[in-house]
């Protein structure tokens, strides 16, 4: 699924253990400090954590501006991080 950098633009922020941020035209996830990992969106709110097959990211709370940051594995919720910040 393709996204432009103003749809990726919304789900960049702060939450708690975990930041997001756009570099170029892809977004990245850092978790409690680790390197960046790059985000690849395959649904409207849900990305895959690129060099991990079992994990993906989903930001749920809305289509303006997500409430957290969810972590799944194997397609269970393992990890909810609230957003801090913008």
């Amino acid at each position: 699924m393709a996204m432009d950098t103003a749809e990726l633009r919304r789900f960049v922020g702060h939450f708690e253990g975990a930041t997001t941020r756009l570099v170029g035209a892809t977004l990245r996830v850092s978790f409690d400090g680790q390197d960046p990992s790059i985000l690849v969106p395959v649904a409207p709110d849900r990305f895959w954590v690129v060099g991990d097959v079992n994990a993906t990211v989903s930001f749920p709370g809305g289509t303006v501006r997500p409430g957290a940051l969810v972590v799944e594995r194997d397609g269970r919720a393992v990890r909810t991080l609230p957003e801090i910040y913008r």
